[in-house]
């Protein structure tokens, strides 16, 4: 369960922003911010909704609202909060023991599956942006993907969703 930032001095948030090196120039006043763990690295992560920018540096401005763009960012966590950046959530994580063992290795398993669906759905969303005129830049800032990530995927016909569960690689 993820660990949510309660803004209580937003000049300790700032500090704190920049000792993750997010610039906070970049992070809306009324963004998000959680702690969360990354499924697949293992280590903790800041999720975040960031200002799009443009190659020029300028922010990007929503054709239909006409309010600046925003997309989801995350961020290795370097340096927990200190105590004038509240948190609110669970702090204590349970470590499993080895009676845990058949649920855990179930939980890795549907982790692995919700991840792959997620690839899927990742490339095929990129492969839409594309072909909708979106330049790779623009889909790397939103996916917080670099460019040549971007251009990787692109390269590679997206895959089909499987049409039965059985389908699944094991």
């Amino acid at each position: 369960m993820p660990e949510e930032i309660v803004y209580c001095s937003v000049k300790s948030v700032i500090e704190w922003l920049k000792a993750n090196e997010i610039d906070p120039i970049d992070v809306p006043a009324d963004s998000s911010l959680t702690i969360d763990e990354d499924p697949v690295q293992g280590f903790r992560i800041i999720r975040y909704t960031a200002l799009l920018r443009n190659e020029l540096g300028h922010i990007v401005i929503d054709k239909v609202t006409g309010q600046p763009a925003v997309c989801g960012r995350s961020a290795r966590l370097l340096v927990e909060p200190n105590g004038d950046v509240q948190i609110k959530g669970p702090r204590q994580r349970h470590r499993p023991d080895d009676g845990d063992l058949e649920n855990v290795a179930a939980a890795v398993t549907a982790a692995q599956q919700a991840l792959q669906s997620a690839r899927r759905d990742l490339s095929v969303a990129i492969h839409a942006a594309r072909h909708a005129g979106r330049s790779v830049q623009h889909i790397a800032a939103c996916t917080g993907l670099d460019p040549f990530t971007v251009r990787n995927i692109l390269a590679v016909t997206p895959a089909r969703a499987p049409e039965r569960p059985s389908d699944l690689p094991r």
